[in-house]
């Protein structure tokens, strides 16, 4: 219900609710994924922004950026399904790409490079919301995936997916499943790459058959 999703967001976990992060922020990004994800970002971004607007955060500071990876780009009527059309009239929409437009953070632990999309980096507050669902590689869909491979390049993507996530190379098998968390070193390598570009809140919708 709306007065649950107002809840959620008034006392999220392990961290400060959004209007006292946004206090003193200057510039927003609020990441969504696509249509291939079944998170219903439509329903809860009404009550985001009212947690920003409290923060004396105002439209023209709040831009969106698609969070897909190497998916297709969206269209408008696409962003109309996930946001919604007062979202699409009001605000500032970027899709992302994978080769052009990044900036570079380095590499992780494990050697991947972290190139992520600019417009993300020049902003001083970060929220990404998305669903949270069964993947194979990353155990999980959802959190930092959000970040990369989200909004990164393609390098970042490639070396991820398939040098740390799969046995062999190019053509063998994932090494971790659908539900694998421990022990997941695609995961730990996603993870530490979302703490690379400050990550501020991850809001994980978690969809039911209904």
């Amino acid at each position: 219900s709306d007065e649950e999703l107002v809840e959620a967001l008034q006392n999220p976990i392990g961290t400060a609710p959004i209007k006292e992060m946004a206090k003193g922020k200057k510039q927003v990004v609020i990441l969504f994924d696509d249509l291939t994800r079944p998170a219903p970002t439509w329903k809860i971004l009404p009550f985001v922004l009212d947690e920003l607007h409290e923060a004396g955060i105002t439209d023209d500071r709040i831009r969106f950026v698609t969070a897909y990876a190497n998916h297709v780009a969206m269209s408008r009527e696409d962003f109309v399904k996930k946001l919604g059309e007062d979202i699409v009239r009001r605000y500032l929409i970027f899709n992302h790409n994978t080769y052009e437009f990044l900036e570079d953070l380095g590499k992780t632990s494990r050697g991947t490079p972290v190139l992520i999309n600019r417009e993300v980096m020049s902003c001083d507050l970060k929220i990404a919301i998305g669903g949270l669902i069964p993947h194979l590689g990353a155990g999980f869909g959802g959190g930092a995936k959000m970040v990369r491979p989200g909004v990164a390049g393609i390098v970042s993507v490639d070396y991820n997916h398939r040098i740390i996530g799969k046995r062999g190379g190019d053509r063998s098998e994932m090494r971790f499943s659908h539900g694998e968390i421990d022990d997941n070193e695609l995961r730990q390598d996603l993870e530490e790459a979302a703490g690379m570009v400050g990550l501020d809140m991850k809001i994980d919708l978690l969809v039911n058959n209904r």
